[in-house]
């Protein structure tokens, strides 16, 4: 029997014969003689017997090319590319076919929309062993890092798979944040229900661009979900670990302290579980420079990440040490205040957005009230994201400020420079100045000496140097 040409399309993929079908029966035996089968820079050639009675024994190969980018027939979500080379031969019966052969892929690459890393470079070899597929040789790269694979696909009424998978220094970004991690990782089940299961020891984490802190721990809108994905059924059971005081460094915050969780719920739902301890740290808000002192982030509910706060975190502004804490989710955040000397809240919040008290603010005269004052925060935050964004990529330094005041006690407008520079891990460089009057400059060295001891070298306005040394102790 011969077929001149033969063209299926799958998923808008055309699939055509290569040149005539042939093929022969004699004594119950299909014999295929010529079968050749193109798509898209792919080709398959199939040859050999099957004979139609008994148990339907097979004596048939296949050997062909196949274009990695052709995955897509099976999922839309699918991106692809490369080559693989095959070679195989089916004996055995039509109910219980035995493979032998082998499989060669050649810089491979895989992405599916909704996982936040692609695996590209994929070099190695697998044979069929029987009613298996065994991975002999398979590297990859995954976020820039190197990953080894190995296990086995078995096939037949259904498709199962045990595989492991090792890499170091790989990278996944996800929701503005970029994690570093080492990685060994298990996939085992079947498409209709997998579970990966392993650890992850994160390196390094960092924001990719770092928001204001609202918006860095906001949560994600709600996303309308693929329900026919099969990341439905992938079940997750990761425990995340950091690596002995991990550091988060952003344009906003130093941070660094320790991490063990738990992934939990599905590839396409995911959920955590455990805690994040913060150490000790440096974060920046509207201007002014926090040191945490403490800090938690738990994370226990079990149907999606939410996170818990108890933090810490302590500033000196003029005379007054102030501390702030927030405890609580994001819908109910709740802030705490308290100062040394004692002021009320409203206080503490007047003297750290507009840099003096409540009653400080009535005594400046009726030019200053609360919405010019609030006028000129927001003027400053405007400006100071304006220019750090800018300057500070030109000139390198770590924050630069301009606090806008709309009137003083002389009721006389005036404005003030900051420029802060990170000199190192624990040297700080500031310089202030007055815009309208240039003999006020002060200029302020700290060095870090410990996670307790703190020292700081002042030159104020009038050209007063003084030395202040800090120490930080807790209270149980």
């Amino acid at each position: 029997m011969v077929v001149d040409a033969f063209t299926v399309e799958l998923d808008k993929i055309p699939i055509r014969s290569d040149g005539p079908i042939e093929l022969a029966l004699a004594d119950s035996t299909v014999t295929v003689q010529r079968f050749i089968l193109a798509a898209e820079d792919s080709n398959l050639s199939i040859g050999g017997s099957m004979n139609l009675q008994g148990d339907r024994p097979l004596n048939l190969y296949a050997k062909g090319h196949l274009n990695v980018a052709l995955l897509r027939a099976l999922d839309s979500d699918i991106t692809s590319y490369g080559t693989t080379d095959a070679d195989v031969t089916v004996r055995g019966t039509l109910a219980n076919p035995i493979m032998t052969g082998r499989v060669v892929v050649a810089h491979a690459g895989f992405s599916l929309t909704d996982l936040p890393a692609a695996l590209g470079e994929v070099n190695g070899t697998m044979v069929f062993n029987q009613n298996r597929l065994e991975i002999e040789r398979l590297t990859g790269r995954v976020g820039g890092g190197q990953v080894n694979f190995s296990g086995y696909i078995t096939y037949g009424k259904t498709i199962g798979f045990d595989l492991s998978a090792k890499g170091t220094d790989i990278r996944f970004r996800y929701g503005g944040v970029s994690v570093t991690a080492d990685q060994s990782l298990r996939l085992n089940g079947t498409l209709q229900g997998s579970t990966v299961s392993g650890e992850i020891t994160i390196t390094r984490f960092a924001q990719i661009p770092s928001p204001e802190v609202p918006t860095a721990f906001a949560s994600q809108s709600a996303e309308v979900l693929n329900p026919n994905s099969p990341l439905n059924n992938m079940r997750l059971d990761v425990r995340i670990v950091s690596a002995p005081e991990l550091t988060l460094q952003t344009s906003l915050a130093k941070l660094s302290g320790d991490a063990d969780l738990r992934l939990r719920g599905t590839a396409m739902r995911p959920a955590l579980l455990g805690r994040i301890n913060i150490a000790e740290g440096d974060i920046n808000l509207n201007g002014t420079k926090f040191h945490l002192d403490r800090g938690d982030v738990t994370f226990a509910n079990p149907v999606r990440i939410d996170p818990i706060f108890d933090i810490e975190a302590t500033t000196r502004v003029r005379d007054f040490d102030i501390t702030i804490g927030l405890h609580g989710t994001m819908e109910r955040l709740t802030a705490t205040y308290r100062s040394d000397p004692p002021l009320s809240s409203d206080d503490i919040i007047a003297l750290l957005a507009f840099g003096r008290t409540q009653q400080e603010g009535a005594l400046s005269g009726p030019s200053t009230n609360l919405g010019e004052s609030a006028g000129g925060l927001v003027l400053g935050q405007a400006i100071n994201q304006a220019v750090s964004n800018r300057v500070s990529k030109l000139f390198g330094v770590s924050s630069i400020r301009i606090n806008p005041s709309v009137g003083g006690a002389d009721n006389n407008p005036s404005a003030r420079l900051t420029v802060e520079q990170q000199v190192s891990n624990n040297v700080t460089l500031t310089y202030i100045t007055n815009l309208t009057q240039s003999a006020q400059q002060v200029i302020q060295f700290e060095y870090n000496i410990n996670t307790q001891f703190s020292l700081q070298g002042i030159r104020d306005e009038n050209g007063v140097v003084s030395f202040v040394l800090l120490i930080r102790a807790r209270k149980r």
